[in-house]
């Protein structure tokens, strides 16, 4: 009996360690996935200067936010007055306190993420913000046609029409793709849900024409 008590704890642990590390996984890649995805709306969408400026705005203010977090923790802790032993912070009669503030200050560490992700997302933001400046008169700038190779469909959307997009794309049974996009969202929702958003947002529907 001890034995066995001893192998599922083992395997529960095997699968808490798996869970732990899939989350801590997911939680980088969306860190790093953010900025490119604002500069790649941009791109796919053929926006307007206007909104051009908003992405860059976001952009930019997501690659400091992890560090306007640790400035927000040590005003905080200064305010309430709370002492730091290490890296702990310890504020009196108001434990929870000290935790938010002690994981305000650990924030600066995600600049590794947002930061590299911010630049690449300014970058295809200016990338496409001077194509639309210069070349106003060519491509897909005059053409009331959307040119992107992969469109969001109307034909049985329940949602956006991002799974009805892929099936026709690739000729895949409509109910299996929506299946494996439920059980993404399910098990790995780190992933799923800001891809299916970046669908959501990146692409258009496809034009009248062809959704006939």
């Amino acid at each position: 009996m001890t034995a066995v008590v001893e192998a599922f704890n083992a395997f529960l642990a095997q699968v808490l360690f798996f869970v732990s590390s899939t989350l801590s996984f997911g939680l980088i890649g969306l860190l790093f996935f953010i900025g490119p995805a604002l500069g790649a709306i941009a791109v796919r969408r053929s926006l307007s200067l206007r909104w051009h400026l908003f992405l860059l705005s976001i952009c930019i203010f997501y690659g400091v936010v992890p560090l306007l977090m640790g400035w927000g923790g040590l005003a905080l802790a200064e305010h309430f007055s709370c002492d730091v032993e290490i890296t702990i912070y310890k504020c009196v009669g108001n434990p929870q306190l000290g935790n938010l503030i002690t994981g305000m200050t650990f924030a600066p560490w995600g600049l590794m993420l947002t930061i590299p992700s911010s630049v690449l997302g300014t970058f295809g933001l200016l990338i496409s913000f001077v194509l639309k400046v210069t070349r106003p008169n060519q491509g897909i700038q005059t053409s009331p046609r959307p040119t992107a190779a992969f469109y969001r469909s109307h034909r049985h959307q329940v949602i956006a029409g991002v799974c009805t997009a892929i099936a026709q794309r690739w000729h895949l049974p409509l109910l299996g793709v929506r299946i494996a996009t439920v059980a993404l969202l399910v098990i790995m929702p780190m992933l799923g849900l800001p891809l299916y958003l970046w669908l959501w947002l990146a692409f258009p529907f496809e034009p009248a024409a062809e959704s006939t």
